[in-house]
């Protein structure tokens, strides 16, 4: 599978979760992304954040220390799924149906500087007074 990346502005960073017993840390963070079929409407993605305890690339620490909220950044992740099976009946499965959930890890999240951002917005226009043969 390819990487998945998306650029959009950190809306919100939440607290490290800490699991002692397996040593690792998660942390999640909301970004903003540009709708540009309804620009008054944005999107938001909420993304999940992993790391070891005192690993030599803490992601968490690193994510918390070099974003903050209003920050442009570019997101690379996995997309997981996963799924079970329902306990009782809900309004939207019967008891024994499958039901599905998706997560958005991350794995590395970019700062964007406004002349990228510019950049990938802008595409040149080309004339062309004669054809090339």
């Amino acid at each position: 599978m390819s990487d998945l990346t998306v650029v959009g502005k950190v809306v919100k960073i939440g607290q490290p979760d800490v699991n002692e017993e397996y040593q690792s840390q998660t942390c999640e963070f909301v970004i903003e992304i540009p709708n540009e079929y309804q620009p008054d409407r944005p999107k938001y993605a909420v993304f999940e954040m992993y790391s070891k305890i005192d690993a030599e690339h803490d992601n968490v620490g690193n994510l918390i220390k070099f974003n903050k909220v209003g920050d442009e950044v570019e997101v690379s992740y996995n997309l997981d799924g996963f799924t079970w099976k329902a306990k009782k009946d809900t309004k939207w499965n019967k008891a024994g149906d499958s039901c599905y959930m998706n997560k958005l890890k991350a794995w590395k999240v970019m700062k964007v500087t406004k002349d990228e951002v510019q950049s990938d917005a802008q595409v040149p226009d080309m004339e062309f007074d004669a054809a090339p043969f």
